[in-house]
């Protein structure tokens, strides 16, 4: 299968190829040989800095509502009944037994909800950076449009493609699928490109780096590197341990798998 066809094939899914969630963990599943194995980020380690940040975000809330919170705990303000109410027939926003977010039952609750309401919406902030980065290698270099809460992130991106001179046809794999049957894992990376070294100062000292040479022997040399998009919302970068989990699994995976069950060697990385 050239690499063409690989990146289309991979990019037209609606969600990583040949997977789905089952009783909340991601699940891979071969059409052929209907093997299944776990997502690499369903096995890895809670990140080490999600329980932090959790705890900073309803911290966050609690300060930026104070005053409110302060006044909904007044002696008398008895807790409405429906704060764990689940209605099947309406949606939670819209149902008249939905929490009041008045009392201090409702608070604590929604608080404690501030993690998951982040995640969500951090997690759609990647997607759609991802988006925009699938379709750019789809298009052959065309960045289609997007919103403007996700404008930092595809700077940052659209900066390193310019640092490193990254082209689409430099693409082996997008969005590929990789499976590894003796530890019993599959995973879907985010990209495998070759950068070449007469692109840019920083794509020779990468190259330099990476091969253990003096840059001036580099020049007419290149490298494949397996590469993961993260967004962080502060400005300077974070970086932690689980990152480099995540991106050893891709990378020592045994084979790439095509959504018909094709198979290929993951290039060496």
């Amino acid at each position: 299968m050239s690499i063409v066809k690989t990146v289309a094939t991979v990019i037209e899914q609606d969600g990583p190829a040949n997977s789905v969630i089952e009783q909340g963990r991601r699940i891979y599943r071969h059409p052929v040989t209907h093997e299944v194995w776990f997502s690499v980020t369903t096995v890895l380690p809670t990140p080490e800095g999600l329980v932090g940040w959790s705890g900073w975000v309803a911290a966050q809330h609690v300060m930026e509502y104070l005053p409110k919170l302060v006044q909904d705990s007044r002696p008398g303000n008895r807790p409405c009944g429906r704060t764990y109410h689940r209605c099947s027939d309406h949606d939670w926003k819209t149902c008249e037994q939905r929490r009041c977010n008045a009392c201090s039952e409702c608070n604590k609750r929604t608080i404690a909800d501030q993690h998951e309401i982040q995640s969500r919406r951090r997690a759609d902030e990647g997607e759609r950076v991802h988006d925009v980065a699938r379709q750019w290698v789809r298009l052959g270099g065309e960045t289609i449009s997007y919103a403007d809460d996700i404008k930092p992130y595809v700077e940052k991106w659209r900066e390193w493609r310019v640092d490193f001179g990254i082209r689409p046809e430099d693409v082996l794999h997008a969005e590929a699928t990789v499976i590894n049957r003796r530890h019993g894992y599959a995973g879907t990376l985010d990209l495998i490109v070759r950068i070449y070294a007469d692109r840019s100062d920083k794509a020779r000292r990468l190259v330099a780096d990476i091969l253990r040479i003096p840059e001036e022997r580099a020049a007419d040399r290149s490298i494949v590197v397996l590469v993961d998009y993260k967004t962080h919302e502060k400005e300077e970068a974070a970086f932690y341990s689980d990152m480099a989990l995540q991106g050893s699994a891709y990378r020592y995976a045994e084979a790439i798998m095509h959504k018909d069950g094709d198979e290929e060697p993951l290039p060496a990385v």
